[in-house]
C-alpha cells in the first residue's frame, strides 16, 4: 500500500529450530514491550537475555511489528 512505503518494523520474536526435518527442538526469543527486555523461552524455562541471537543459522520464524 502506498502509505506504508516508509514503514519501520521492529523485531519482537525469533523461533529457532534444532534437529532434523522429522524431529527436533524449538526455542524462542521474545521481546516484552512493557519492560523493554528480551527473554529466552525454552520448554518450561523463561530467562532474560541481552538481546536476540540474530546471527544464528537456526532461526526458523521471525516476528515483526510495524512501528508508528
Amino acid at each position: 500500500h502506498p502509505t506504508k512505503r516508509k514503514a519501520v518494523y521492529q523485531l519482537y520474536g525469533i523461533t529457532h529450530h534444532s534437529g532434523s526435518l522429522y524431529s527436533g527442538h524449538y526455542i524462542s526469543e521474545v521481546y516484552n514491550f512493557k519492560n523493554r527486555r528480551w527473554y529466552n523461552c525454552n520448554d518450561s524455562r523463561v530467562s532474560p537475555v541481552g538481546g536476540p541471537d540474530t546471527s544464528s543459522s537456526t532461526a526458523y520464524l521471525l516476528f515483526y511489528v510495524m512501528r508508528d
